[in-house]
């Protein structure tokens, strides 16, 4: 009788890999995209996401379910459409743009991982950029604590020029942050 179940055993051991492969598989993640935007003017934005999440073995219709959640340029309907998510329900949140400011207020328990232009410290959801706060984190396209990198390396590539300008976006929270400027740091952008 031990034999059988050691031959059994042994026989069987080729076959694990696949069997805790297709456990692995049957688990779908479902992933909430909010916005404020509109759907047509992230088309490409959401082209290489999904291709990201192919990379890593995730792709639409098979093992991933991505919500998509429109605010059309209406930034009060982001509770609205944030509320439906979580009766999804959603295992996270991605949220863009100004809808993360306003995302960031809800007390959502659900997690948020956000792509936000602004400086996510002025704006209130991080504590540092090493320090997300709460259920939050993400990824900042700026950020205070590189603007004087920032400023050094405009310098090095246009040294002829007298006055580089910096505008801020009104719409985006903290892009208008007190970050170094030229005459703040003088001669020396070291």
């Amino acid at each position: 009788m031990k034999r059988r179940l050691f031959l059994t055993s042994t026989l069987a051991i080729p076959f694990l890999p696949r069997a805790i492969d297709a456990q692995r598989a049957a688990r779908v993640a479902r992933i909430g995209w909010l916005t404020a935007q509109q759907a047509s003017s992230l088309t490409p934005f959401l082209n290489a996401l999904r291709v990201g999440f192919a990379h890593y073995g995730y792709e639409e219709g098979r093992n991933l379910v991505i919500e998509y959640r429109y605010g059309d340029d209406a930034i009060e309907r982001v509770p609205e459409l944030a509320a439906e998510l979580v009766r999804l329900p959603v295992d996270v949140i991605m949220a863009q743009g100004a809808a993360v400011s306003v995302i960031s207020k809800l007390g959502l328990t659900v997690p948020i991982v956000y792509v936000f232009s602004g400086d996510p410290v002025s704006a209130g959801f991080a504590d540092s950029l090493a320090r997300p706060r709460g259920n939050m984190t993400g990824l900042t396209f700026m950020a205070a604590e590189f603007n004087g990198s920032a400023w050094s390396c405009y310098e090095r590539s246009f040294r002829s020029c007298a006055a580089l300008p910096s505008l801020p976006t009104p719409s985006i929270p903290a892009s208008n942050s007190s970050a170094p400027t030229p005459k703040a740091q003088g001669d020396s952008w070291a």
